[in-house]
Order: structure tokens, then sequence, then C-alpha cells
């Protein structure tokens, strides 16, 4: 008896190892990126045009843990880091972004480090548009030995026999990669709220579609991915974001943050949308992720709270931590998604050093929209 229960326990394990392992070799022949949930807090992983949008230097490091019931890891590492740049004309910015990230059931782990710059029009002090480009070099290496295929698998003894899958020419392989998008931001204000700021982007990768092949026979073209995005900052103490000295004002302050995101690669897409709130230090958000701009089919709810906390009188560490629940029958076999994001953030910091004559723009006063703060 207890070797059946225990059989079946294998099938089972065994079952899923291998259907999310198929799912793993899909993204890797149609190539699909990783996807965050915290999309806002890794802007330019999806868009080089966010490169220095907001003023002064930001370090964002973003962890996400998917499906945490599969007997491996599926885990994402991002390290963004990017600085604005107001002194030089047409200037955005310049950053830099490392990702980690292991897909195919952990056998296939993909490694790349990326340059992002940005030039930026200002078309009045409450429009700007912002171009972006990103150059990244590649590394992607598998393990062989550790994938299951179906022909393996015995219904009752589990992994017996060997695969007839041609086993790969390379275990290793390196290329480069590129990304471009445009951003267009309106500011204003009204009587409620202090800072209305509203973004809209649009981001291209891959557009060369480089060759993701482990073989040196067939090639496999990275397909193109597409990004949307847009969000409104309703912001009704722009000071909020300042030093220390105005604690007591960041405590009585604002913020919601409604915002979407749309991407597509291959036959693959996802909608996100959603909205977030600041409240006396504490960030909170509720989002849903569908594959589809229809609300029928709604395959994921998504729970954020974090905190803001003052460092220094010009820096600020943001902790933010979201809870993926998936609403279809497959939780059961595969769980929840954890995704933890961490935001050091910078105000008075240029590449090339302040200029003297700049002077901290008084509250009340109409901002110009480079100067546009973080939620």
């Amino acid at each position: 008896m207890k070797t059946e229960i225990y059989n079946n326990i294998l099938i089972r394990r065994i079952f899923i190892l291998t259907i999310v392992s198929l799912f793993g070799l899909i993204d890797v022949s149609y190539g699909q990126d990783p996807i965050f949930s915290q999309f806002y807090n890794n802007p330019i992983y999806y868009n080089p045009a966010y490169t220095g949008s907001n003023p002064g230097m930001r370090a964002r490091l973003n962890y996400r843990n998917q499906w945490n019931k599969l007997p491996t890891d599926y885990n994402n590492y991002t390290l963004a880091i990017d600085a604005a740049e107001p002194n030089l004309p047409g200037a955005g910015g310049l950053g830099l972004v490392f990702q980690s990230d292991f897909d195919g059931f952990g056998n296939i782990k993909t490694t790349s480090a990326s340059l992002v710059t940005s030039v930026k029009v200002e078309f009045s002090e409450s429009f700007l548009a912002m171009y972006g480009l990103g150059a990244s070099f590649v590394q992607k290496t598998s393990d062989w030995n550790g994938m299951v295929f179906s022909d393996q698998l015995d219904p009752r003894y589990g992994i017996v026999h060997s695969t007839a899958f041609q086993q790969p020419d390379f275990y290793k392989i390196y290329y480069p990669d590129f990304g471009t998008g445009l951003l267009f931001r309106f500011c204003e204000s009204s009587e409620y709220f202090k800072k209305i700021i509203a973004t809209f982007s649009f981001g291209a990768q891959h557009v060369f579609r480089p060759d993701i092949s482990f073989t040196g026979t067939n090639k496999i073209k990275l397909p193109v991915k597409m990004v949307i995005t847009g969000d409104l900052l309703l912001d009704n103490d722009s000071e909020a974001s300042g030093p220390r000295g105005n604690v007591q004002n960041k405590a009585s302050s604002f913020k919601l943050n409604p915002g979407f995101l749309y991407e597509r690669q291959g036959d693959m897409s996802n909608f996100s949308i959603g909205l977030n709130a600041y409240k006396s230090f504490i960030y909170s958000g509720l989002w849903i992720r569908s594959q589809s701009f229809t609300f029928t089919n709604i395959h994921d709810l998504i729970v954020m709270v974090g905190a803001n906390i003052p460092f220094t009188e010009n820096s600020t560490i943001k902790v933010r931590y979201s809870y993926d629940y998936v609403l279809s029958g497959l939780r059961r076999s595969v769980g929840t998604t954890h995704e933890i994001s961490l935001l050091y953030e910078l105000s008075n910091f240029s590449i090339f050093g302040q200029k003297k004559s700049s002077t901290r723009v008084k509250p009340g006063t109409q901002h110009s929209c480079s100067n546009c703060p973080l939620f």
C-alpha cells in the first residue's frame, strides 16, 4: 500500500516536472521573456526610454520566485541602475541592467548585462518625450542531464528509459541583443492634486531577433517583444518625496497610481491592470493579470504591500512585496508566486555633477516634467 502511494506521488511529481519542463522548452523555442508582477518597479527592464526619466539616481533590485510548490526553483533576479543627467541639453540618462533567469525548470539559465541610454525632448514645462536604446550581451547555458522527456517515463516506475531526443551541439551560447522605446509624459496640477503625472510608453525588445538555438543546424530566432505601458500618478503633496525635514508632510500625504501593462511576444501575451496607493509611508496595490484584454478569463490576482523609508536628507529606501494568487486549477500543482523589490533613490545626483546655480523648486510652484517624483 505504501509503495503504491509512493508511486502515485512520484508519478504526480514527474508529471508536473514534465509539463513544466515542456513549457520551459516552449519558452526557449518561442522565446518568452520573464514577466514581473511589479513591472512598475522595473521599468528600464521593459523599456530603455525610462532611463533617467526621473531626477537623481536609482538602484532597483527585483527578485521573483515563481510557482513555489515545484520541486526546483524558478527564479529571476534583476539589478537596474540609472541616473538622469539634467546638465546636458537633450540628455535623458544612462543606466545598467543585469539579469539572471532560471527557466526550463531550472535547466536553462540566461544571464545578461545591458547598457541603456536615453535622450529627452522637452516641448514645454508640462510635456516631454524620451527615446531610449539598449544594448545587451547575453549568455545562455543548458543542463541537458537535468531535463526529463516524455519518452523516459514509465507509468509505474517513473524515469527508467533513455531519451531519443538529440543532445544539443552547444551547452553554452553567447549573443548580442538590442531594444528601443519611446516615452511620453504630461504633468499638470489641479485643485485637488498638487501633481498629476500621466505617462505612456511603447518599447520593443530583441529588435534584430538573435539566434538562441543550442544546435548548429536549426536556427531559433528570438521573437520581438512589444511592451505598452501607461499610468497616472495623482499626488496631493509633490513635496512628499523630499528630505526628512518634510516628514510630517509625507505622513499626511497620499498618492494614487492606476496603470496597465500589455506585452506580446510571439503567440503569447499578458495584460495587467490595477491600482497602487501610498499613505503614511505605506504602499499597497491590487492588480489582475490575464492573457487578453477581457476580464472573463483572469489568471492571477496580485496583492502588493511595501514601505517608504527616508534614509538620509536626499535618499530613500523603498521595499515592496507582491503575492501572485493563481485563480485557475493549476494553483494546486504549482502554488503561488512571490516577488520582492528594493529601490534605493538618491534625489540630488548628476553624472557630471550638479550645477551651482541649480535650486530646489519651491512648494506650490509649477514643476518641470523633468522633476516629476517617483511613486
